[in-house]
């Protein structure tokens, strides 16, 4: 009569074990969900909008400056791009301000 195999812990597991994964990832994402987050003090928020809009400012005056165009242009091409490519407004304006100063000559100090 041949002998019986009998499967180790590990055989007997594995069919739970993508189920286990699945409670874990769960169980994180509720908590990541439901964390306590205190409010943002005003100032950092009012800090925040004003730094984007100072970028956004910059972009466009680097726009005018290169293509000949007015304030609306300038705004609408960042506009169109941050729609075209699915990025934020001042995500493309920060980019198109540091490909800027990358193309600036270096400062020769005396």
């Amino acid at each position: 009569m041949p002998r019986r195999r009998v499967p180790s812990d590990t055989q007997c597991a594995r069919p739970f074990a993508n189920h286990e994964l699945v409670v874990l990832q769960l169980a994180a994402a509720l908590r990541r969900l439901f964390r306590p987050r205190g409010p943002r003090p005003a100032g950092s928020r009012i800090r925040g909008a004003f730094g984007r809009r100072a970028v956004i400012e910059q972009a466009k005056g680097i726009l005018m400056a290169r293509h000949s165009i007015n304030a609306d242009k300038a705004f609408e091409r960042l506009r169109d791009h941050s729609q075209r490519n699915g990025r934020k407004l001042s995500d493309v304006a920060a980019a198109v301000v540091e490909s800027h100063l990358l193309l600036l000559p270096p400062n020769t100090a005396p």
